[in-house]
């Protein structure tokens, strides 16, 4: 499955391990799959590669996470060491109640009500990841990099992504094709 794409993009993907073209692959292949499910020959890698190889191929959509950019360093939300079990509750600009909230549930950080009403705790917790990116701390992963191979094909229909690490800008993909 990884030699189509280290064929089609061998600077950017020669020093990738088989295993994570193939983790990459498999995550597109229940999407892919549930909409074609007659072109894809089979449920692994090599079946989701060969599909977007073929004419029967027209579009692809990613779907990405924390997932895509913890290779590069970037600490997802949700684990021991994430941003939620990090959160400095006591150092982000808030009233009382919404720090004693954001104590008892992290996730409260990134609640669009409490956004509404206070941007900046969202704002501060982002600030990392902006400055990150912006100072280059963190360098895109063979997924950003896969995301820019489907649309230099005219693959990539849109990247609808959760992340706030900006990594989906920097391997060069347009706005119009990230969906935030």
């Amino acid at each position: 499955g990884d030699r189509f794409l280290r064929r089609l993009y061998p600077g950017v993907l020669s020093q990738v391990t088989t295993a994570g073209v193939n983790i990459l692959l498999l995550f597109l292949t229940v999407a892919m799959a549930a909409s074609r499910p007659a072109a894809i020959s089979s449920a692994d890698a090599s079946g989701v590669a060969r599909f977007i190889a073929s004419e029967a191929c027209k579009k692809v959509a990613l779907l990405t996470g924390a997932g895509v950019s913890v290779a590069a360093g970037i600490p997802d939300f949700r684990s021991p060491g994430g941003m939620y079990a990090t959160l400095p509750a006591d150092k982000i600009t808030c009233s009382e109640e919404e720090r004693a909230m954001f104590k008892r549930e992290p996730m409260y950080v990134v609640d669009k009500g409490i956004f509404t009403h206070n941007a900046f705790p969202y704002l501060e917790v982002r600030r990392p990841f902006i400055l990150g990116s912006i100072q280059k701390k963190w360098k895109p992963t063979v997924a950003h990099w896969f995301a820019r191979l489907l649309f230099e094909h005219n693959l990539l229909q849109s990247v609808y992504t959760q992340n706030i690490d900006g990594l989906d800008y920097h391997v060069g993909l347009p706005d119009d094709r990230i969906v935030p």
